[in-house]
């Protein structure tokens, strides 16, 4: 990532624009609100150069992140929630969430929950009346399905569009990976609906003592929050598009008026052993000087000391750990 300096002298983008171009740099994407800079994919060799170009502040390389994957069954939210203050449900909450994208067709979400729903939409574009929903109130794909950043080629690069349907689907012959819907079901935890036994969409009311030992799936934490998705990976693989995502938690709009901030960004993916110094560790710092509180999966690694991950390694963050099924912590 092209760090920009907070004054930097006229014609710098200009000029910075002609180093990138001389350094064989292809841009991924630029960012404004929690981060003034530019992604680029680069030759290591002409690092260097665009380090002493004016108006740089800094240079650093963004490690490739990775969806969460130690699962665990256990309290439903449904009664987690039951345990929190009589009305605390998250009315008037927005919570914008950066992971593969949500399955706003899903009936946790006020959709019609069938496979020919999901099966009949787009991902690459907003059908009339699909999306946005009462629930999932807006949001972006930065990467597009094919995208992966480990991967080789024209799928190194993204192809960002406007609908954040998270994707179900592998390449043929690959086993599906343990994280496929993985961004639908964080959404669920966070601020589902709840399902009923018969498969509808559960509609309140949301109370500590309402009975969800019945439904197909418990309410979640905050039910009665809107949610915001942010879809930063492809079918499968890795991602280098968090700070463009996080960029979004200030601007949800892009319009450069951050007046409109969300409430809460929650992130459950990462990398192990992360630095504060992470560029997408520093903008999520950003994100909260805004005003966004900012909540961060710790990591997977269970008893491995020092090992929490990037971007919760952010200095602001609120870094979340978990346990799986046999009481192992999940990171240290």
């Amino acid at each position: 990532m092209v760090q920009v300096s907070a004054n930097p002298p006229a014609g710098t983008q200009t000029t910075l624009a002609q180093q990138l171009a001389s350094a064989q740099a292809r841009v991924l994407f630029r960012t404004h609100a929690a981060s003034n800079g530019v992604v680029v994919t680069m030759p290591a060799s002409k690092l260097g150069q665009l380090a002493t170009a004016p108006g740089v502040a800094s240079v650093r390389v963004i490690p490739p992140k990775y969806p969460a994957t130690l699962s665990a069954n256990g309290t439903t939210p449904g009664e987690a929630a039951a345990a929190a203050i009589a009305g605390a449900t998250g009315a008037g909450v927005r919570i914008g969430l950066i992971d593969r994208g949500i399955d706003y067709t899903h009936a946790d979400f006020g959709g019609l929950g069938t496979p020919a729903a999901y099966a009949a939409n787009n991902p690459t574009l907003i059908e009339t009346g699909s999306f946005p929903t009462a629930k999932v109130t807006g949001g972006y794909d930065f990467a597009g399905d094919a995208y992966d950043a480990n991967a080789a080629g024209a799928r190194a690069i993204p192809a960002p569009d406007p609908d954040p349907l998270e994707c179900r689907t592998v390449p043929a012959g690959t086993a599906a990976p343990a994280y496929i819907g993985q961004g639908t079901h964080v959404a669920g935890l966070m601020a589902g609906y709840g399902v009923t036994s018969s498969g509808a969409t559960y509609r309140g009311p949301y109370t500590p003592d309402s009975n969800t030992a019945t439904m197909r799936i418990s309410p979640g934490v905050a039910p009665e929050a809107t949610i915001y998705a942010l879809k930063v990976f492809g079918c499968t693989g890795a991602t280098t598009l968090l700070t463009a995502a996080i960029d979004r938690a200030p601007d949800p709009n892009n319009d450069g008026n951050t007046a409109d901030h969300l409430d809460v960004l929650v992130i459950s993916l990462g990398t192990p052993f992360g630095s504060p110094d992470d560029p997408d560790a520093l903008a999520i710092d950003n994100a909260v000087r805004s005003g966004v509180v900012v909540v961060v999966a710790a990591g997977d690694t269970e008893n491995t000391f020092y090992s929490v991950n990037s971007p919760a390694s952010a200095r602001l963050a609120i870094a979340v750990g978990a346990t799986n099924n046999s009481a192992q912590v999940s990171t240290n």
